[in-house]
């Protein structure tokens, strides 16, 4: 059961599901790089998904990989662009924290790759340009090759059909 809260502005907030965030949505300023999102009065500015979690070494020892999508706009408030937020968390071996945050433009379309879905190129090349390996990634998609190319980068892959409500 999805779940969705608003804030006072009626704008989507979060989704949920079984009491867990999968997204978080931000509006008006940007809370991650402020200097990106201009001319956000009122819009969408950022979406951050669930962190990734995984295991970095054999004592147990957990990592995370956070992706948040930012916007920028125009002045008249078409999108003037989009950028990828990555940020990796893992312990050191004396247990402290590392935490390195990439911030690129990584956009992959069917024009960059020879081989198309179900083929796992266009995956893989997102994943290189934003240098994180595939494991580590997860890619959202509308289409069953879509979910096969994931798959086949050996990637988390989430069918975004189940994301949507029904009207």
């Amino acid at each position: 059961m999805f779940t969705y809260a608003y804030d006072a502005l009626k704008r989507l907030y979060t989704v949920s599901v079984g009491g867990n965030v999968l997204r978080t949505h931000s509006y008006d300023t940007n809370p991650y790089d402020a200097n990106y999102s201009q001319y956000s009065a009122g819009r969408l500015t950022a979406i951050q998904y669930a962190p990734i979690n995984y295991a970095v070494a054999s004592d147990g020892s957990q990592g995370s990989t956070t992706f948040t999508d930012m916007f920028s706009y125009a002045q008249p408030g078409s999108i003037a662009g989009k950028r990828l937020r990555v940020t990796k968390t893992a312990p050191y071996p004396n247990g402290q924290p590392f935490t390195a945050t990439a911030v690129g433009d990584a956009i992959v379309t069917s024009e960059d790759v020879t081989r198309q879905k179900p083929a796992p190129d266009i995956f893989l090349e997102a994943a290189r340009r934003i240098g994180v390996p595939p494991k580590y990634c997860r890619a959202y998609e509308d289409t069953d090759l879509g979910l096969q190319a994931i798959k086949a980068a050996g990637m988390e892959a989430v069918d975004v059909r189940e994301l949507l409500v029904k009207r």
